[in-house]
């Protein structure tokens, strides 16, 4: 990448704000196809991809965080695209819903970035990314026990 070229992944972040869907065609080497897709709610992101290869029935989603979408858009050929083909929307309304107002309590671990102490609070989710009934990415806000401060986590499971 020389200096004039845009990081693969400020394009993404981009393009990600702008609500286009980022799709990863079929090629040689892989012959899957790949669109990063992502739901937001109150402020809050959450992404996920759907995959399909060529030959097999079916697409399988998954939740991702930014670190694994930045390695996987790195020197692979990315277009996007504000709607995909039909049946990639189609799998994505029926598979993916986005959880809220959830009443189980479950451990929220996390380093409170004012005051640096390690806290483990019960606490319910305030959001949930789940994938075909299963939860894949969870949003916990909490305030530290210690200092006050407003925290939050986002945990992919």
């Amino acid at each position: 990448m020389t200096d004039e070229e845009v990081h693969p992944m400020t394009v993404f972040l981009h393009e990600r704000a702008k609500g286009t869907v980022a799709h990863n065609p079929s090629t040689d080497e892989d012959n899957g196809r790949h669109w990063i897709w992502n739901r937001h709610r109150h402020g809050y992101i959450f992404d996920f991809v759907v995959h399909d290869r060529e030959g097999t029935l079916g697409f399988e989603i998954y939740g991702k965080d930014l670190d694994w979408i930045g390695r996987f858009i790195y020197n692979r050929e990315i277009d996007y695209v504000e709607e995909p083909c039909e049946p990639v929307q189609n799998v994505v309304e029926e598979c993916v819903e986005i959880r809220e107002d959830l009443g189980d309590s479950v451990e929220m671990r996390k380093r409170c970035p004012n005051c640096d102490s390690t806290c483990s609070l019960d606490c319910a989710p305030e959001l949930e990314l789940m994938i075909e009934g299963t939860t894949e990415q969870r949003i916990f806000e909490a305030a530290c026990p210690s200092c006050g401060e407003d925290m939050v986590k986002k945990e992919m499971l």
